[in-house]
């Protein structure tokens, strides 16, 4: 079933610290005042980085903060990067599907992967850290 792995809670963590403080905030601080673990967030935040979703701030008083306003960001967008696309079944995530043709649930599969889509798009990383 539609599952978010560790990647995914952690990253949406990551992403909720840094919009609710507002600042620049190194992955050792974050990382110690959630209990996670370092070096996995340091990968996830690389994910995100080069996904333009977070910024990376050079020096001593360095680390990371958000691309775009809490606001402006989707759960949806947030979990792709890290899981990728959220589909129920290989073959609506673009991969080879053997029973395709005679795929009689085909449409089900289909039309619950886009009310999952729909919900994940409805919901902001600023409704995150409003509750």
């Amino acid at each position: 079933m539609l599952e978010v792995t560790t990647r995914g809670k952690y990253g949406l963590i990551l992403m909720a610290v840094l919009a609710k403080q507002k600042e620049v905030l190194s992955l050792r601080e974050i990382a110690s005042s959630n209990k996670l673990p370092f070096y996995y967030l340091v990968r996830l935040a690389g994910q995100l980085r080069n996904h333009g979703l977070i910024v990376s701030v050079r020096g001593r008083r360095g680390g990371y903060r958000l691309a775009r306003e809490p606001d402006q960001l989707t759960i949806k967008e947030i979990l792709e990067v890290l899981e990728g696309p959220m589909a129920p079944t290989p073959c609506l995530q673009g991969k080879h599907c053997q029973s395709k043709s005679f795929c009689l649930p085909q449409r089900f599969w289909r039309d619950l992967s886009g009310e999952v889509n729909k919900f994940l798009s409805q919901y902001m990383l600023q409704d995150l850290i409003d509750g």
